[in-house]
This record gives C-alpha cells, sequence and structure tokens, in this order.
C-alpha cells in the first residue's frame, strides 16, 4: 500500500500513525515536508516533484494548511493517485473550493474530507437508540478553538444530523487571537452564529479567551442529550436517567464506567475505521460539504459585516468568492 502524506505536522503525524496501524507491514509511506529531516520506515521528501513520477499511490494525505490545495489535488490526479484525503479547511476560498470540485469531477478522484465526529458519537444511527424522537436544536459552547478549526467540525455535524446543508445564517464574529491547546497562539474568528437549516438550527459560541473545551446540548422532541468534552481530552461515556418528565441522556468525559462502543472510541480509533471505510467505498462526506462549510463561514462573516442581518449561503459565495481564510 504506497501512501503519500503531505505535510508532517500535528494532522500528519497522527495519519502516519492511523496509517501504520491500518496497512502494517504493507504500508510503503512516502512523506512530504520540507521542514522534515526524517520520519522512520518512510521515504521524506522536500516537494510532490521530488516524488519519482512512476510510483503508483493508492492513497494521498493532504494533511498541510489550507493554500495550495487545488494545485496538489490537481497534481494527485495527474499522478493517478484516485483516492485523497483533504484535510480541513478544505480550501482557502470559495471560488478555490468550487474549482477543486470541478477538478476532482475531471480527474475522477475520491476525495474524503475528515469530518470524523461523523463516525463516532454523533452518527444519527447511534442517536436513533435512544428513541429521544426528532432533532430539533443544537447549542453549542466551546473555547480554545476558534470556527475555522473546531467550529468547521461542529458545522458539519450539524449538517450531517440534519441531513441538509444550511439555510441561511445570521452572526456576530470578532477576530481574535485564540488560546489554544495547540501551542501557540493563531488568528481565529470568535464569537457566537445562528445557524438555521430547514428543519431546525444550531446556535454556536466561541468562547475565543476561554480554554473550556466544547459543551454541547442537542435537543429533541422527546429529550434532550448534553455533551461535555473538557481538557484534557479522555474517553467518552454515555448514560441515561430519567429527569422529570423528559429523559436525559448525558456525556461525562471524567465517569469511570463506560459502555460498549460505539460510544467510547479515541480520534485514532475512529480515523482508522472512517478511512478504512473510505478505502472500501463507503459512504462520505466530500469537497461537497467541505464547500457549503466553508460557505457558512463565508456568510457568518458577511452577516457580522451586515449588523447580523441573515445571510443566504449563495449571497455569500456572491459577494466573498474571493475572500482569504486565513486558518492556521
Amino acid at each position: 500500500m504506497n501512501v503519500l502524506l503531505i505535510g508532517y505536522g500535528r494532522m500528519g503525524q497522527r495519519y502516519e500513525r492511523v496509517a501504520r496501524k491500518l496497512f502494517g507491514k504493507n504500508l510503503n509511506l512516502f512523506v512530504i515536508d520540507p521542514l522534515a529531516e526524517e520520519v522512520a520506515d518512510a521515504k521524506v521528501f522536500r516537494s510532490l516533484e521530488d516524488v519519482p513520477p512512476d510510483i503508483p499511490f493508492q492513497l494521498g494525505i493532504d494533511a498541510h494548511p489550507n493554500y495550495g490545495r487545488l494545485q496538489i489535488l490537481e497534481k494527485l490526479g495527474q499522478r493517478g493517485v484516485k483516492k485523497v484525503i483533504v484535510e480541513k479547511p478544505s480550501a482557502k476560498s470559495l471560488n478555490e473550493s468550487q474549482k477543486m470540485l470541478t477538478v476532482a469531477d475531471q480527474l475522477n478522484i475520491d476525495v474524503f474530507l475528515p469530518f470524523f465526529r461523523r463516525y463516532h458519537q454523533y452518527q444519527s444511527e447511534n442517536l436513533e437508540k435512544l428513541d429521544a424522537g426528532k432533532l430539533c436544536h443544537i447549542q453549542v459552547t466551546c473555547g480554545a478553538i476558534g470556527l475555522g478549526c473546531n467550529g468547521v467540525h461542529l458545522i458539519d455535524m450539524a449538517s450531517s444530523l440534519f441531513g441538509a446543508f444550511p439555510s441561511h445564517v445570521n452572526a456576530q464574529l470578532k477576530m481574535n487571537s485564540i488560546v489554544s491547546p495547540r501551542g501557540p497562539q493563531y488568528m481565529d474568528h470568535g464569537g457566537t452564529l445562528w445557524v438555521h437549516y430547514p428543519n431546525g438550527e444550531m446556535s454556536l459560541n466561541i468562547l475565543s479567551q476561554s480554554a473550556m473545551g466544547v459543551q454541547l446540548q442537542l435537543l429533541f422532541e422527546n429529550g434532550r442529550i448534553l455533551v461535555t468534552e473538557q481538557l484534557p481530552k479522555a474517553a467518552w461515556h454515555w448514560w441515561r436517567r430519567e429527569e422529570q418528565t423528559l429523559p436525559l441522556y448525558r456525556t461525562n468525559m471524567e465517569v469511570e464506567v463506560t459502555p460498549p462502543e460505539p460510544w467510547s472510541a479515541s480520534l485514532e480509533d475512529t480515523m482508522e475505521h472512517a478511512i478504512g471505510e473510505f478505502l472500501k467505498g463507503g459512504p462520505h462526506p466530500g469537497l461537497k460539504e467541505g464547500h457549503a462549510t466553508l460557505a457558512t463561514i463565508a456568510s457568518a462573516i458577511l452577516s457580522t459585516d451586515s449588523h447580523g442581518r441573515a445571510v443566504t449561503l449563495s449571497e455569500a459565495e456572491k459577494h466573498l468568492g474571493d475572500y482569504e481564510f486565513h486558518f492556521t
């Protein structure tokens, strides 16, 4: 299994560990990163052009920051790579994202956007087992990581659970230096946005100067699910208890008793499962989902500039097609 890994930062190293678990001794890993000196049991190159053109790759992983993704996708397609993982954010702008959709279609590339929350606790078939009824509202408060980093996962998760892309967005955002557990501070958006769907909505409040993690509440017809994700990270834990007339499904990462899968799994275990399903041809989020998420963020930016006015995604594409997302 020849795997081409582009970018050897925090996520790139995660992909390396997952690939070694997934493919074992059959893995031939090629790493492209101008700063990587040496990677054990892997061939390291400074650029994609340095990789011999006659090597066939069964999987390409673009795990570098979101600049130059279009060019990388084109080069991978020209080399005959048909299975490609593109890390989020999926492009530097909506216009670039649209071009990537065209390239993937023309070169017959199957692209997986790794919104791994879809493969973890929030699979709709798992939530249906709780008999909570129709999902009505998702309420999220989070800190430490901004809209471009953690927010993209939450937006995609909501779109997946509601089974539709957003229709319009209201927001009040501000650019801040986010206090991040990843290391040095970086620039991203904090603030509040309301993402409206045809059959529900999500309210997302990003506390840019907080390191609280994620607190999430799913409101259903017959009850609610509370999720608390604290730092440092630990396993997820779920249980159910009665609260007055409505059942309450609660998660708390500090509870010692863990029910069986799929309610508890590490991120890398989830990645391994999701990538395995992708390679088998299973359903997965792709560039369309990534484009809709970027359009949602652009709508939030445009709404903020318009003093909170509701903005449609098509309106954001029209006015902010060239806007570059500076999420690092």
